[in-house]
């Protein structure tokens, strides 16, 4: 059985996530752990408040919690979806890529809230990103106003590196197969780049054999904009879901620096599965 994290703030957004998240795997073998991180406020020095504990916040946020589930997912005793729940103490990140890790997840699905103006610029600062920064497992997140309508058109973004042979594509494959989904391979060149080269080709034809039995077409176009064309090929094709491999000095780094300002994940109106390479 799979295992899924799903990280709960109590917002709408991750609310929203979540509501996709059994959704989407509701006919899967799966169990879904809701997990929540608090960490102790601190009082200002002039403020006379009496400290709560830590076992004291842990204990309110778990029945928190717990009523959160049943009454935005009607879940409790003698359901039909399997799940667990965890609430500790730490940074949010941090405690969902070590609760990952405990439960040796499968993937975690997370919501964004997305920015807006200088913020989305200038500003690295989100958690998804952060998150799959870190994570050593698949990350789906989910935009805030996302739903679920199915997966029947999926993105692949390649940009022909080296694929490592442990590149988790389970995730993405169960998808495809449980959804009979099709596969646009989507591959971006620079303005000035030439035809790929034979190593380049010879990935291509390893990006092929992953999608071979399943129903698949190659696709490329000439971009100075990357975030901006990929925009322009997922609306154009209704896709419902973006795949990307983040490598960790190549696209990885082109997904998430300031130039780009990782508009993928504040922008994107559809999910965006990362696929983490393993070292």
């Amino acid at each position: 059985m799979k295992t899924i994290i799903i990280p709960i703030d109590f917002s709408a957004c991750s609310t929203n996530a979540a509501k996709y998240a059994i959704d989407l795997l509701r006919t899967s073998k799966v169990k879904f752990v809701f997990m929540h991180a608090f960490q102790i406020p601190t009082p200002m020095p002039e403020a006379y408040i009496y400290p709560i504990s830590s076992s004291e916040l842990k204990t309110d946020y778990t029945k928190r919690l717990i009523e959160y589930l049943k009454s935005e997912f009607n879940l409790g005793e003698g359901g039909n979806i399997e799940y667990s729940y965890e609430v500790t103490e730490g940074s949010t990140i941090h405690e969902i890529i070590s609760t990952a890790d405990k439960y040796n997840a499968n993937m975690i699905i997370m919501g964004t809230e997305g920015a807006s103006g200088l913020i989305k610029k200038y500003i690295l600062g989100s958690t998804a990103a952060d998150t799959i920064a870190k994570s050593t497992c698949p990350v789906l997140v989910i935009p805030k106003d996302a739903k679920f309508k199915g997966i029947n058109l999926i993105v692949f973004t390649s940009d022909f590196k080296t694929l490592k042979e442990n590149t988790p594509f389970e995730a993405l494959m169960e998808l495809v197969i449980q959804y009979n989904s099709e596969v646009l391979i989507y591959h971006i060149l620079k303005m000035d780049t030439n035809q790929p080269t034979i190593n380049e080709a010879i990935e291509g034809l390893n990006i092929f054999k992953v999608f071979e039995h399943y129903k698949h077409s190659f696709h490329a176009s000439t971009s100075e904009d990357t975030v901006a064309a990929i925009d322009e090929f997922i609306t154009t094709n209704n896709a419902d879901l973006l795949v990307t491999i983040p490598h960790q000095h190549t696209f990885f780094e082109l997904l998430f620096n300031q130039s780009v300002s990782r508009k993928l994940v504040f922008q994107a109106q559809i999910p965006i599965l990362c696929l983490k390479e393993q070292d």
